[in-house]
């Protein structure tokens, strides 16, 4: 990874709007979270962003999604790994994802 130096504040924005015509310039509505983006990592990260994955589609899970998959990741560690819970003790919700987990785990033993 490179050290950038913060953008001055004028190219900040220059580059900010740069990424709402981003769109339109390569119509991909794909495009339209970049400013956003930005605003949350800001240029130096999206800049290693669009190098180690440029051009691929990224989904990012809701803090839900990612809530219960923490959750869920945290059953199976303390009932598969650790051993001091029960299958039975896993609460219904997280138990699809635990299974899950389980089996990916058995494939890489």
């Amino acid at each position: 990874m490179r050290n950038y130096y913060p953008l001055p504040i004028t190219e900040e924005l220059d580059f900010h709007y740069l990424l709402t015509l981003m769109p339109v310039l390569k119509d991909l509505p794909e495009y339209a979270n970049l400013p956003e983006l930005f605003s949350i990592v800001g240029y130096a990260k999206l800049v290693d962003l669009c190098r180690y994955a440029g051009g691929e589609t990224i989904v990012i899970p809701t803090l839900a999604e990612l809530s219960k998959s923490v959750n869920a990741i945290q059953w199976f560690y303390d009932v598969h790994i650790k051993k001091c819970k029960h299958d039975y003790e896993i609460p219904s919700i997280y138990v699809e994802e635990v299974s899950k987990i389980k089996t990916e785990f058995d494939k890489n033993i």
